[in-house]
């Protein structure tokens, strides 16, 4: 829409009202400000497909208001915004029946699901959905827009048609989690992507699925503090009961020993009251 203005040294205000009647122009631009002659233009957005606009340039000052001739254009198609899509991925264990997150733990072989979320904040024409599925993760069906069900892979891409101004469309569907043997020992991180496209714009979001196999946490995590891993029983009980059994299988050779003990302490015994008793009768003849 192009207007001019004339303020004749007065600060002039200007701005354009328009609609899709010339007796209802219910719609206006934002206002401006001028001191000084000046051509003005203004592109408006979010109008209606094949649609007929009236519009009027309005100038507003100390000395009162203007209108300008009444005018109208056709549009010819809809007008989407660079910007005008969003997209959120969030994700679901189907057999453990956990909420929506933006991420899930699950263990090899377990069915989940995706959630995504398109929604179009301007007027988007054939837009395409595709998932990246990521090594580990096997698309198992169940596609559904909106909650009906639909043909079609979207690891290759589906087309979920035309988005109006604040309009979305959900698109869900399962994925099956490889086998045990496909992952390592711990747990693995996989990153699924999601793309939705429309003309040369492409927006996109993740969602994590952390895969941990099942033996994992005590192998990687645990540390033997002994036979039972119980303080008392390993430190205290066990040692007396091993004790006990020893005395029992080897104490008729403890006997044999306590004897030889004691008859080598009486030996030792008689040796010494000999040497005391030579001694004494030493000592006798001397005197």
């Amino acid at each position: 829409m192009n207007g001019y203005v004339e303020p004749y040294s007065e600060y002039t205000h200007y701005w354009f009202e328009y609609g899709t009647s010339s007796s209802n122009l219910n719609n206006s631009t934002s206002k401006q400000t001028t001191y000084s002659n000046i051509n003005f233009n203004k592109s408006i957005r979010g109008l209606s497909n094949n649609t007929t606009y009236y519009f009027r340039a309005v100038a507003q000052s100390n000395c009162g208001i203007s209108y300008g001739q009444i005018l109208n254009f056709t549009t010819e198609g809809k007008y989407y915004y660079e910007d005008s899509l969003t997209i959120q991925k969030l994700v679901r264990s189907v057999d453990k029946n956990t909420e929506w997150l933006d991420s899930v733990t699950v263990a090899p072989g377990e069915l989940i699901s995706f959630y995504i979320k398109v929604k179009s904040d301007g007027y988007t024409n054939n837009v395409v959905v595709r998932d990246v599925l990521p090594n580990g993760l096997v698309y198992a069906g169940g596609l559904t827009v909106d909650n009906v069900i639909t043909a079609g892979d979207i690891t290759q891409g589906i087309n979920i048609g035309n988005l109006s101004k604040g309009q979305s469309r959900v698109v869900t569907f399962n994925v099956r989690v490889a086998q045990e043997q496909q992952f390592g020992i711990g747990s693995t991180n996989l990153v699924n992507t999601v793309y939705a496209s429309s003309g040369s714009k492409s927006v996109s979001d993740t969602a994590k699925v952390f895969v941990v196999k099942g033996v994992v946490a005590g192998v990687a995590t645990h540390i033997s503090t002994g036979i039972t891993n119980n303080k008392l029983i390993d430190f205290v009980i066990l040692p007396l009961f091993v004790t006990l059994i020893i005395f029992v299988l080897f104490r008729k050779h403890i006997s044999i020993l306590v004897e030889w003990l004691e008859r080598k302490r009486e030996d030792v015994l008689d040796s010494r009251a000999k040497r005391k008793l030579e001694k004494l009768r030493h000592n006798i003849k001397i005197s």
